[in-house]
């Protein structure tokens, strides 16, 4: 019913009702609801609500297609493709999809920045396009910022992998990623930013690959399309396994995009590793000085720090003290005085 009303509704500000966390949420909610129930025998009948919800996310996504609200977009077409993959149909979320590739902001020349390092955007930090952002609509500031024009590319590159690898075993593949692949193109040829194109370039190598394959596997099976039982076992065992290119290209673009929100949600850092880098340098002089020098492995005197002279001189380093024994040191009864009697100097 909200959504009904903003469609039909003549006010400015209709559709605020639906571009809101409240809306998103919901439809979030039962898109995943709907997902997890269909696939159990027990509340299979509840499939019968992934239309109803697949066309209210279709329409939330489409009701205001302007940049700004492209993290809602999104969101909406992640979750419809998810209550896709669930129930086990297909959902149009290709041409959603490759209409955001349409903006012209991808399209335009990056801007040069000036002497002084200022005007560029560059710098601009933007999680518009992570789906776990609490972000529904971007900034003019992040809509300029390569960054996050970079992200939006990645995430559109996933979303379509995700909604074509289940049919990635399907003898229809090649015809249903066709449209796809014509837009991908002209993106890819259109777009002056090398960044941009290569995920997008990727994308068409593994859609063309998978074409391929099911077009010789078809060859081989001879299956006509007027056999139902023949398609339903095309491939079965490679779909079951994801065995498909594109099954695997998309397992992958899934497991990266997890360790890049890993990487932008954590909390720690681990900090000061300059110290220790400085200590692994001077071991690794300390060692070449060693095989150049070619002092031997029984030397008792001990390591001195390095010097070096002012005006460039060459540094001068001590030999290594000698390796630690391997194995535990036995000590004698005779030696316990000298231990208690022993005070380490400066060279120790």
């Amino acid at each position: 019913q909200v959504v009904r009303g903003a469609m039909g509704s003549k006010a400015k500000d209709a559709f605020r009702a639906v571009y809101c966390w409240q809306t998103v949420s919901c439809l979030e909610l039962w898109a995943r609801l709907v997902g997890d129930l269909a696939g159990k025998e027990a509340t299979a009948s509840l499939g019968a609500l992934a239309f109803p919800v697949a066309h209210l996310l279709q329409t939330a996504a489409g009701l205001v297609p302007t940049p700004r609200y492209l993290p809602l977009r999104l969101r909406c077409l992640r979750a419809l493709v998810g209550l896709a993959a669930a129930v086990g149909v297909y959902a149009p979320v290709p041409p959603l999809l490759c209409d955001m590739l349409e903006w012209k902001g991808l399209h335009a020349a990056p801007k040069k920045r000036g002497r002084g390092g200022g005007g560029g955007t560059t710098g601009v930090a933007s999680h518009a396009a992570d789906p776990d952002a609490v972000l529904l609509r971007a900034s003019k500031a992040s809509l300029a910022s390569p960054a996050f024009q970079a992200d939006l590319v990645e995430q559109v590159v996933e979303l379509l992998a995700d909604a074509l690898a289940p049919w990635a075993a399907s003898p229809a593949f090649p015809e249903l990623a066709r449209p796809t692949l014509v837009r991908l193109r002209a993106f890819a040829k259109k777009c002056p930013i090398d960044k941009l194109r290569s995920p997008v370039r990727g994308l068409v190598a593994c859609l063309d690959a998978n074409a391929a394959w099911v077009v010789a596997a078809r060859a081989a099976a001879g299956v006509p399309p007027s056999d139902s039982a023949g398609v339903a076992t095309f491939l079965a065992d490679a779909r079951a396994a994801g065995a498909a290119p594109l099954a695997r290209y998309a397992a992958v673009l899934a497991q990266r995009a997890r360790d890049r929100r890993t990487m932008q949600t954590a909390e720690s850092f681990k900090v000061g590793g300059g110290r220790r880098r400085a200590q692994d340098e001077e071991e690794d002089d300390e060692s070449e000085s060693e095989s150049e020098g070619g002092s031997e492995p029984n030397d008792d005197r001990p390591a001195r720090p390095t010097d070096k002279k002012r005006g460039g001189a060459t540094a001068k380093a001590a030999p290594p003290s000698k390796p630690a024994p391997s194995g535990p040191i036995d000590w004698a009864d005779d030696d316990e005085d000298l231990l208690q009697d022993y005070n380490p100097s400066d060279s120790d």
